[in-house]
């Protein structure tokens, strides 16, 4: 019984690292084509990045679409930026907003019989 319940916790530990590396994207392109940009735009990447160790891809996204726009980046940067963004956006999961349900007030069940 403790061998049985041993393997089970194994299991669902090595399940659960699996799917924590599936979504992980990797920003070591970002930190090396950014060393040596202006410092606003290092701020910019910095907090990307940041955003994206700590799993908060949307605020990531949002960083990153503005830091695409600067005139001042060279073709590695924006290719770096564009890789990284097609990595989060096939991790951002985008549920819908539903709108409240009102309260459905329930009629007479007609059924129309046509014999």
């Amino acid at each position: 019984m403790k061998t049985c319940r041993t393997l089970v916790l194994l299991g669902a530990l090595l399940l659960a690292a699996g799917c924590a590396n599936h979504h992980r994207v990797d920003t070591s392109m970002l930190e090396i084509n950014f060393q040596a940009a202006d410092v606003p735009i290092q701020d910019s990447a910095r907090k990307a990045v940041a955003a994206i160790k700590s799993a908060d891809h949307e605020t990531a996204l949002a960083e990153l679409k503005s830091l695409v726009r600067s005139l001042k980046l060279t073709p590695e940067q924006r290719g770096a930026i564009r890789e990284v963004m097609a990595k989060l956006e096939r991790n951002v999961v985008r549920t819908p907003v539903l709108p409240e349900t009102p309260s459905v007030r329930q009629g007479p069940l007609v059924v129309n019989a046509t014999h």
